[in-house]
């Protein structure tokens, strides 16, 4: 568990399954940036069994804010084969959580603790062009624009291009820094 000044970034527990898919699969809520993606509960289900959605090379850990409610989520997973590092995702489920600095603070703690736990040298994001909002989440976070993967995400019905960015070993803070200690 790493607490922020107004997050915790937590495993998901058995309690958060049903929510999570609830809220990962409502179009109305994921935003225009967010691919639609159905989950089937008896899939998330056996993976929540045989992992905890954590791995040495993915996991996803549940942003939760100071009232203890789930308010999204960040992960990371492999990129290219060839990629010496991982590419993070966030989601901040509801609209009205989103504009808190829930997903700065998450993704801040987050890479710093990637950093300190995993013998990699850079972090990734890959942020639809129109989603601004999430190009500057990288930015407050430190990441760099690299420039664009054209026509490379095939979500709701087209393609789209994505801005890469990174963050660098020595461009984060430490963990403890991150945590404030």
């Amino acid at each position: 568990m790493l607490e922020g000044k107004n997050i915790i970034l937590r495993p998901m527990k058995q309690e958060d399954i049903d929510e999570y898919i609830l809220r990962t699969g409502d179009p109305k809520e994921n935003g225009a940036h967010f691919p639609l993606i159905v989950r089937s509960k008896p899939v998330i289900q056996k993976e929540f069994n045989e992992t905890g959605y954590w791995e040495h090379n993915k996991g996803r850990l549940m942003i939760i804010d100071k009232e203890e409610n789930l308010v999204g989520f960040v992960s990371f997973f492999p990129g290219a084969w060839y990629m010496q590092g991982f590419e993070i995702g966030y989601q901040i489920f509801k609209r009205e959580d989103r504009g808190k600095g829930y997903t700065s603070e998450a993704l801040k703690l987050f890479s710093a603790y990637l950093f300190e736990e995993k013998q990699i040298q850079r972090l990734q994001l890959c942020i639809n062009p129109d989603n601004i909002g999430s190009i500057k989440v990288g930015e407050n976070c430190g990441f760099k624009i690299e420039g664009t993967l054209r026509n490379i995400a095939y979500t709701r019905g087209k393609y789209h291009d994505l801005v890469i960015m990174s963050l660098l070993r020595d461009e984060c803070p430490s963990l403890n820094e991150a945590l404030g200690l």
